[in-house]
């Protein structure tokens, strides 16, 4: 129920904004939704940036980690990258 009310809440502080842009969790349920998870699959991709050169990046920054995994087989992203 807090949820729902931050979100009546923010679309009246600002009823221009996209209801996507509207954070529901609060500072609490945020620290703890960072220490069980990586922040950084909550913030996205950069604004623009074409899937190919997100993944070409992942290549450079991680090359050896597992990129995918099927049937007991898994791929590096170089390996990938290189298929």
């Amino acid at each position: 129920l807090q949820r729902w009310e931050r979100v009546l809440q923010a679309m009246v502080a600002d009823a221009g904004q996209r209801l996507s842009a509207i954070d529901v969790l609060d500072p609490a349920e945020r620290v703890r939704l960072d220490e069980l998870s990586n922040r950084a699959v909550l913030t996205g991709p950069p604004a623009g940036a074409a899937i190919p050169v997100l993944f070409a990046g992942q290549v450079a920054r991680t090359p050896d980690a597992v990129a995918v995994t099927f049937e007991g087989s898994s791929l590096s992203y170089r390996e990938l990258d290189e298929a």
